[in-house]
């Protein structure tokens, strides 16, 4: 789980970072949607983003927001950030619906069901927290090691997170039942959608081999047709748990390489990490014990920020391979090792080589696992040679800093332990009464969602014909947490599209606000003449629709906003303005030339 807490919030923190570049256009009054049109708009759409209405304040917005991603990836009081991210993701994605897609709703309903999961037990600072209460005054109380707790945590929401899932590629699977799907030429019609293929897809589109189209066709149905009896089948539970990572890691990084659709296979990838068990732990600790091997660190015991430094890298060692020694201890001191080194500098050795310095501090953190990355920046030359700089002066004046902060200048500090408090007659720790009504409310909570979500399952995706009571709609709809899944079903599209818009100046001249060249009525290649950025590409996919006819006066008019914002002279002002959906059908396998344009009037003005 902390594992899996890391991986999604990086995920939600890649969402919001994608969104900044157009920011102001799709998340302001100045932009294409008003806060005020979205906010009285029905369906309850909540969204803290509603508060917010300039440039200014949105950025600031966005601030706070990544503020909280932060909180949430490090696991700083990890259950309020687990809340606030669930309430930032989902009021970021209900701020403008009209870029909503598959991956927004995967990511709010991961966002929801993972707030009822103890996230933060493991690689958080609250973790870090709750073990640095423990008593370290000496070298042989850093190296007592405490087995961590391998309780298992049971919760419906586990059981939600497993099913939900396994529906997600069933019906994905089922419903792909088209022609494209059954002959094998899916991928290669949906890597020549110019508004979804990256400019990898789009070349492999071209250059790849139909038979090898026709196969990765086929294996993605195969992988999701598999997924669920993976995700479900009760016996040989390890075996087919890792081959579900596989498949469905394969899968999604793929489709991420080829296609702009990455905010779908980033939320699809972050379940299969709950899925490691701890024997999957356990087989990786021994691997990287046998690869990186045991080093032993020796530092000054009378200094305090030394031996408080030696307790964070203690927390860090969670496979026990840094062995530490007091520069003192004679006995315990590597024979290399001698006591006037050990009293200059901190030393690591491991067999009959050792390192010193900055360079010690690089060799630990590339043997911990995780921080290797650390430990090789830190060797790059200038690197090295600044953090050499730093080292020495720390170390000149580390009597002085432990004094300043409140640690012996000389000797580490020996607080009594709990254990003599207790017998000199101090309490106990107060046991948590309000624990077993917050285990059962959880739990209610999750059931009640459960409930909701099966029944948007049956409305949306079996088409069945249920009536919801209030609450259920009020469960699925404010965090936008809908269950109609069926991605490219059942045929993937073999026509591609861009809105281009033609508007009349008042000189006379034909002109695109969005390009300000002359209108092209053709299917814009991707890096040309329109802003292809994601969102764009699902903003002009959606106004298009008519069950959308609602947001078309909001694109009208930011049109003329647009054009009045720059300030033009009074003959460029714009007269009138057409804005087309113009679609092209792809080439067919085989061949070069795509189809001829053809176009379809969307909004007029006036």
């Amino acid at each position: 789980m902390g594992l899996f807490r890391i991986f999604f919030g990086l995920c939600i923190l890649f969402d919001l970072l994608r969104r900044v570049p157009v920011m102001v256009t799709f998340y302001t009054n100045d932009g294409i949607l008003t806060n005020h049109f979205s906010l009285f708009r029905p369906n309850g759409r909540f969204s803290i983003y509603h508060m917010f209405s300039t440039p200014q304040e949105v950025a600031v917005a966005f601030l706070l927001t990544a503020f909280v991603y932060g909180m949430y990836i490090l696991g700083w009081h990890t259950k309020l950030f687990q809340i606030l991210a669930f309430i930032c993701v989902t009021s970021l994605h209900s701020r403008n619906v009209m870029l909503e897609n598959g991956g927004d709703v995967v990511m709010n309903i991961v966002a929801g069901w993972s707030m009822f999961l103890p996230l933060g037990r493991r690689f958080s600072i609250d973790a870090l927290k709750a073990s640095w209460r423990n008593e370290e005054n000496t070298t042989a109380d850093l190296n007592k090691r405490q087995a961590p707790s391998t309780v298992a945590t049971v919760s419906l929401a586990l059981f939600a997170f497993l099913c939900q899932f396994a529906v997600i590629y069933a019906f994905n699977a089922g419903k792909k039942n088209g022609i494209t799907w059954r002959e094998g030429s899916a991928i290669y019609w949906v890597l020549h959608q110019q508004r979804l293929a990256t400019a990898f897809g789009a070349w492999a589109g071209d250059h790849a081999p139909f038979w090898l189209l026709r196969a990765l066709t086929w294996g993605t149905l195969g992988i999701e047709s598999a997924a669920p009896l993976l995700l479900l089948f009760p016996w040989f539970s390890r075996t087919r748990r890792w081959l579900f990572l596989a498949g469905a890691w394969s899968l999604h990084i793929g489709i991420g390489l080829t296609t702009n659709i990455k905010l779908f296979q980033l939320s699809m990838m972050s379940f299969p990490l709950l899925l490691v068990t701890a024997a999957d732990w356990k087989a990786f600790a021994a691997w990287h014990r046998r690869r990186t091997g045991e080093i032993t660190l020796v530092y000054d015991t009378d200094c305090g920020i030394c031996h408080q430094s030696a307790r964070v890298l203690k927390r860090l060692d969670p496979l026990e391979q840094v062995r530490f020694v007091g520069n003192d201890d004679d006995a315990a001191r590597p024979a290399q090792v001698s006591r006037e080194l050990a009293d200059r500098t901190m030393v690591v050795v491991q067999g009959d080589r050792q390192w010193i310095r900055a360079a010690g501090f690089a060799k630990v953190f590339r043997t911990l696992p995780g921080w290797a990355p650390l430990g090789w920046f830190m060797s790059i030359p200038g690197i090295a040679q600044l953090a050499n700089v730093v080292y020495d002066l720390v170390a000149r004046n580390r009597h002085r800093i432990s004094a300043r902060l409140g640690m012996a200048a000389c000797g580490v500090p020996q607080p009594a332990p709990p254990v003599a408090a207790l017998a000199a007659g101090g309490d106990a720790p107060p046991k948590d009464v309000f624990r077993i009504p917050r285990i059962a409310l959880r739990e209610v909570l999750c059931g009640f969602a459960l409930i909701a979500c099966t029944s948007q399952l049956l409305i949306e995706s079996a088409h069945l014909p249920i009536r919801q009571p209030e609450w259920m709609r009020a469960v699925i709809e404010y965090p936008r947490a809908y269950q109609g899944w069926g991605m490219f079903s059942p045929d993937a599209p073999t026509d591609d599209g861009t809105i281009v818009i033609d508007a009349l100046t008042v000189d006379g001249r034909h002109v695109d606000p969005l390009t300000h060249e002359a209108p092209v009525f053709d299917v814009t290649p991707p890096g040309g003449r329109y802003p292809m950025q994601p969102q764009w590409c699902d903003y002009f996919n959606r106004i298009r629709l008519p069950g959308n006819g609602a947001y078309r006066g909001q694109f009208r008019d930011y049109i003329l906003r647009l054009w009045q914002m720059e300030k033009r002279p009074m003959n460029d002002r714009l007269v009138s303005f057409d804005i087309y959906w113009v679609t092209r059908r792809s080439p067919m396998p085989g061949e070069k030339n795509a189809g001829a344009a053809s176009k379809e009037k969307v909004i007029s003005y006036p």
